[in-house]
């Protein structure tokens, strides 16, 4: 079995954004993708991860309880945290770190766009972005409003943006969802237009795009609560 390679681990950067507890669970999951490590190798002890990190006990564990909701990790008690069975297979990393809950938001936003979606002439804040990454003018553009949950039942309200006419939108929504081979998704503070309900909300950017094509099959921008990866592409 594979030793847990402690000595790749850094010590929590206090000047970043980000939480602690984020930076440790971004930290060792790419640890654990870089060096392949095998499901069944044992994580290095609470209290070495709390020394090799210089941050409490109580750090520690909300950064690998973050990994255990991904089964990333699984815990024997008594025993050790262990590299868990899922794996991310068929990720890119392109700055930030690996964001695995991509599959289960697809998922949701095609549960939704089935159930109850409201499809709208595109957003004005949002209209020269879209129209720049879609190459269409505004008027071939139709936009989708919806609200989805994570499996923490956290709520995201989404804005998803379709080349075509409003009749046609959830059903060109619902293709791009499944044909995109590829999503480039960003993350930054919501600003003061960005109508922020809350202190740490997030502005998620998702484009879908598919192989051979130039322009998006998808846009799709929302604001939620929660700690995200920076920048990743996701491939199929």
């Amino acid at each position: 079995m594979t030793e847990f390679p402690i000595d790749t681990l850094r010590a929590v950067v206090r000047a970043d954004t980000r939480p602690a507890y984020a930076q440790i669970a971004d930290q060792l999951r790419r640890v654990i993708r870089d060096s392949k490590l095998e499901p069944g190798t044992q994580l290095p002890s609470e209290p070495d991860l709390v020394k090799r990190f210089g941050v409490s006990r109580m750090t520690v564990r909300e950064g690998l309880r973050v990994l255990r909701q991904d089964d990333v990790l699984r815990v024997q008690h008594g025993v050790g945290v262990f590299v868990g069975e899922r794996r991310s297979v068929g990720s890119v990393q392109a700055g930030g770190a690996m964001m695995p809950s991509e599959p289960s938001w697809r998922e949701a936003v095609a549960g939704a766009l089935q159930v109850d979606p409201q499809v709208s002439p595109v957003e004005s804040g949002i209209e020269m972005w879209a129209e720049s990454l879609m190459e269409r003018p505004h008027a071939e553009l139709s936009s989708i409003r919806l609200r989805i949950e994570d499996l923490n039942l956290r709520p995201e309200v989404v804005t998803i943006v379709v080349p075509g006419a409003e009749g046609r939108a959830v059903d060109a929504a619902l293709r791009a969802i499944e044909q995109a081979s590829s999503w480039v998704v960003s993350v930054r503070a919501a600003g003061a237009g960005d109508g922020s309900r809350q202190e740490g909300d997030l502005i998620v950017t998702r484009v879908g795009r598919s192989d051979g094509e130039e322009a998006p099959l998808l846009l799709a921008r929302s604001q939620r609560a929660g700690s995200w990866a920076v920048t990743t592409i996701e491939r199929q």
